[in-house]
């Protein structure tokens, strides 16, 4: 018996032995499948990497190759144009406006500078060693070759703005005294103010195109193409026609856009050319100066600024303004004009309109209330016991205005929650709205004996004139 049971210990014995030499050699075994493993994904991903980067540059050498003529084609690569402001035209300032909103920029200024007049003064012997400055008094005799010479740079200026404008001429259909069919040509000039790739946009002015059955577009070297009408703002008179690239021979396809600078800073007394057709002939030049700044015309919802010159006024006259860098500044206008300014030759500054002629540029639709204001005085608002504020001055009918409520004399106080401090600040607000928008529009409103504040919800419109 215990010869058996030693006989079992010992089997027993010997099989945890083979169980367990059985088990290293299966653990030996995955151990080096999971080597294998590694070593496989890790030579996978190097080669999906490899492989990747050359697809990718391969792909990406074909893209810039095939993508221009392709979206050409398609007519899919029409770009956004913005119409930026100039930072150059806006470091001129008006006199008494460099110390606005700088106040500490002003303060550090003159305690630099007083610190160096203190450095100057505390300097052993400063004073006394300077010598006195000479003054050399020298007279340049001025010539009439100088005087030809300065028109002669005029003219260079003019002329290089000038590459930016073509020949606009619409062509309408009407009768004569006998029925029968005849065209009508009437000529303008247009201004190149964008390329998107697919069509070259130029601004004319609406009236001269208005109701045209053909409007032609003619280019240097007398190469001309049918335009089509874009997008008008008929209040401004402006309208946007385009015309196809591929239209165009590729000369002409390069022709320059125009360079819209900044009139906002535009003192009076500035030195302007006018371009285009200012006397009523086209391809004319007249040169003057600003001698009239800060009049305004409040069309719907927009306030436009307007500048008159010294130049003479014709009842024809139209083109474009531009100051001696040769960038646009500002357009003739016969359409803004008022009683005051009649005879006056008036021109629309170009700040305050490039927002609009940039969604008209891109033909995008424009958020409408249908509303005239006016800026307030301090002392009006101080009277009312207001802030800030602008005034109502007309609602037109059947306009989201007129539907919301809002009546000639409200003072619009507030734009979804935020104070509205002038008409361009309220235009500001609007031009980056888009119709269907709702706005929380906060009114004053002022009764006969009492006042009151007035919450209303606007739903903008489409602006379609």
């Amino acid at each position: 018996m215990a010869t058996d049971n030693n006989n079992y210990h010992d089997n027993g014995q010997k099989s945890k032995e083979n169980q367990e030499k059985e088990f290293n050699f299966i653990e030996e075994k995955v151990v080096s499948h999971k080597k294998k493993k590694i070593k496989k994904l890790i030579f996978t991903v190097i080669m999906t990497i490899i492989l990747g980067g050359i697809f990718g540059l391969s792909a990406g050498v074909v893209y810039c190759v095939a993508q221009e003529p392709l979206f050409y084609f398609f007519g899919k690569n029409k770009k956004v144009v913005e119409l930026t402001p100039d930072d150059e035209d806006k470091e001129t300032k008006l006199p008494g406006d460099s110390d606005k909103g700088k106040g500490n920029d002003n303060k550090e200024t003159e305690s630099e500078s007083e610190s160096e007049t203190d450095t100057k003064d505390n300097t052993p012997g400063s004073s006394e060693d300077t010598p006195d400055p000479v003054i050399v008094n020298n007279t340049i005799k001025a010539s009439v070759d100088d005087l030809a010479s300065i028109y002669s740079e005029v003219r260079k200026i003019a002329d290089q703005s000038s590459k930016s404008m073509v020949l606009v001429t619409s062509i309408k259909h009407e009768q004569d005294w006998f029925r029968n069919e005849i065209e009508v040509p009437d000529d303008t000039t247009g201004l190149i103010v964008a390329n998107n790739s697919v069509d070259l946009l130029v601004l004319v002015s609406y009236d001269r195109i208005k109701g045209a059955n053909t409007i032609m577009v003619t280019f240097a070297n007398n190469v001309k193409a049918e335009a089509t009408i874009q997008a008008f703002d008929s209040e401004l008179n402006l309208a946007i026609i385009a015309i196809a690239l591929e239209d165009l021979p590729d000369e002409i396809r390069e022709t320059s856009v125009a360079d819209l600078g900044e009139s906002t800073y535009l003192p009076v007394g500035t030195p302007i050319i006018a371009i285009g057709n200012p006397n009523g002939y086209m391809n004319s030049m007249e040169v003057g100066m600003i001698n009239t700044r800060g009049a305004s015309v409040n069309v719907t919802d927009y306030q436009i600024d307007l500048f008159h010159s010294d130049i003479n006024y014709v009842d024809d006259g139209e083109g474009y303004v531009v100051n001696l860098k040769g960038k646009i500044v500002g357009i003739i206008t016969n359409h803004l004009r008022d009683d005051r300014n009649e005879n006056i030759n008036t021109f629309i500054g170009i700040s305050n309109i490039k927002p609009i002629i940039e969604s008209l540029v891109n033909n995008e639709k424009r958020a409408y209330i249908g509303i005239t204001a006016i800026d307030i005085t301090d002392d009006v608002l101080e009277e009312l016991g207001l802030d800030n504020g602008i005034a109502i001055t007309g609602v037109v009918a059947n306009s989201p205005a007129f539907h919301s409520g809002i009546q000639i004399g409200d003072i619009i106080t507030k734009v979804n929650d935020e104070d509205i401090l002038s008409v361009l600040n309220f235009q500001s607000k609007l031009l980056q709205a888009k119709p269907e928008d709702k706005l929380d529009i906060t009114l004053f409103r002022e009764y006969q004996t009492t006042s009151d504040t007035l919450e209303l919800e606007i739903t903008l419109g489409t602006r379609k004139f």
